[in-house]
């Protein structure tokens, strides 16, 4: 059974208590949301980097992000599966979809390969301030990604790789002007509404024979 996320959330998936299910992760190649393809590409890198070597929060489980797979099976059919949010990991994930969207309203047609592991970095330092995602509403994703600009090395590099593209264009750069346009470029996603919805944990019975 092949079980894919096309949900805007990342999730822990398992074999349910007292089952012996085998869980195979596989590659992770589509975008979350309804972003333009450069965004939807360097979305699901960024993604990709951010979770890799991470720990699912549910003992025995693998960490699903935006758009993966992963192959489950068992020699004593039906497979049984426990999938749920994993929280942290889905704003780590909304995280990317800003950054990623800011990248793309300053460098149309640039290669995604050359920033998605700079926009992990950023992500993954600043996880600490990106979880005023709690916050009912969450804060506007043009302050957060200016506040994660001015807060971490990590981000301000990333800022750096965008204003050497900008001005190799002869174009000039205005950050809080480019966060308005990143951030409404993610809110197109309606990611946060997403979020903001209570964790639901179900658990996935299919019959394999």
């Amino acid at each position: 059974m092949q079980v894919t996320n096309l949900s805007q959330l990342v999730l822990d998936i398992a074999p349910a208590a007292g089952t012996s299910d085998m869980l195979v992760p596989m590659s992770y190649d589509v975008s979350s949301g309804p972003l333009p393809t450069l965004a939807g590409e360097l979305e699901v890198e960024a993604e990709n980097a951010v979770v890799a070597g991470q720990l699912p929060a549910i003992p025995h489980a693998v960490l699903l992000p935006v758009g993966g797979t992963v192959m489950a099976s068992t020699t004593d059919p039906p497979v049984q599966l426990t999938v749920g949010e994993d929280a942290g990991f889905s704003r780590r994930s909304f995280e990317a979809v800003a950054w990623a969207s800011y990248i793309v309203t300053n460098i149309p047609g640039e290669s995604p390969a050359n920033y998605y592991q700079t926009i992990a970095d950023c992500v993954n330092d600043s996880y600490d301030l990106w979880n005023t995602l709690k916050q009912k509403p969450p804060p506007s994703l043009t302050d957060l990604l200016l506040k994660s600009i001015n807060a971490y090395d990590s981000c301000n590099e990333l800022r750096e790789k965008v204003k050497e593209y900008l001005e190799s264009k002869g174009r000039q750069e205005s950050l809080e002007e480019e966060a308005q346009l990143g951030g409404e470029h993610a809110d197109e996603s309606n990611w946060d509404t997403e979020y903001m919805r209570e964790e639901q944990v179900h658990e996935d019975l299919t019959d394999l024979r």
